[in-house]
């Protein structure tokens, strides 16, 4: 062992023993607010592989997003009941995020549970609505059960049918979803609660700090 390789040890350490207390922190928020399905976050929840369609109309997924911290919600373009207001609020994060230092390392992901409607070129009307960045705010589709699968068992969130109502013919979670670079998710916070998006930004910082850290020991010459 070379002298430099004790060092990276404990750098070593002092990151996991970072990272572990933010992640306690934002369990602690998860397992006491109102977020669906809280109780799976504690030891941060391993999303599967997946791939889907951007709104440029290439493929899109988990893959592209290894690395990087991202925010996730589930809309569909013709909602009229929350969407507009998710909407508004992601993209007052693109705009508040946009000024920050890690910018590069960050993305947002709407991710459309109704694909049969919401196809690339209507995804693409919808994301200029918002005028979203396109290389860091991803509007993604594909076939409906493998997002409806992806929601409920990947993310573990709300996604029906709504026979009863053809004008909102889906119910689907309200909640932001937190993915750390490894693809676990860190928490899930309702968009439409301003305690909740502010826990968000506050864990997004803690994720963002402990990715940092890894990068900077990765890049040590020892």
């Amino acid at each position: 062992m070379t002298y430099a390789q004790p060092k990276i040890l404990v750098a070593l350490l002092a990151i996991a023993s970072v990272c572990t207390t933010a992640l306690i922190v934002m369990t602690s928020f998860a397992r006491n607010g109102p977020a669906t399905d809280s109780h799976l976050f504690q030891q941060g929840l391993a999303l599967p592989e997946f791939l889907l369609t951007e709104r440029n109309g290439q493929p899109f997924g988990s893959e592209q997003l290894r690395g990087k911290v991202w925010i996730v919600n589930f809309i569909f373009t013709r909602c009229p009941g929350i969407c507009p207001a998710l909407m508004q609020q992601m993209a007052g994060l693109q705009t508040e995020l946009a000024k920050h230092p890690q910018w590069s390392h960050i993305r947002l992901v709407s991710i459309s549970v109704d694909p049969g409607h919401d196809t690339p070129p209507r995804l693409q009307q919808y994301a200029q609505r918002y005028q979203a960045d396109r290389e860091h705010w991803l509007f993604l589709t594909g076939g409906r059960d493998e997002i409806w699968t992806l929601c409920e068992q990947g993310f573990k969130q709300t996604v029906a049918e709504n026979k009863q109502n053809s004008t909102i013919p889906i119910l689907h979670t309200s909640n932001f979803l937190l993915v750390d670079r490894h693809l676990h998710i860190r928490g899930a916070y309702n968009g439409l609660e301003a305690e909740q998006r502010a826990a968000l930004k506050q864990d997004l910082q803690r994720v963002l700090d402990c990715s940092a850290s890894a990068r900077a020991l990765k890049g040590t010459d020892g």
